[in-house]
């Protein structure tokens, strides 16, 4: 039969077994945890700047690109007035030739 004091040390030895095991499963899982943690941030971080820079740089061209829309939306225009005008003198000669 065991006595008390085999049954502590026993119970110490599994104790140790137990707590060493727990440690390296737990340093494991938070080892990864904190890894997906900080990937995630990271990630987020730097979409985040990009984002920001990308916006910095397009600015510009935004900026060109909504001139250059203007410029030729005044083209259409005169384009459109033009051949308003051309049409209305196309029908004034037929009127005055009598093609009409």
């Amino acid at each position: 039969m065991l006595t008390k004091t085999d049954l502590q040390q026993i119970r110490d030895v599994v104790r140790t077994e137990v707590r060493e095991e727990v440690r390296a499963v737990v340093h494991t899982e938070v080892r990864e945890i904190v890894r997906t943690v900080v990937r995630t941030e990271v990630r987020g971080v730097v979409r985040e700047e990009v984002k920001a820079e990308i916006s910095v740089q397009l600015k510009p061209v935004n900026r060109k690109l909504n001139t250059i829309q203007k410029d030729m939306k005044l083209m259409m225009e005169d384009y459109t007035n033009a051949i308003k005008h051309v049409r209305e003198r196309v029908n004034r000669i037929e009127d005055h030739l009598g093609y009409s």
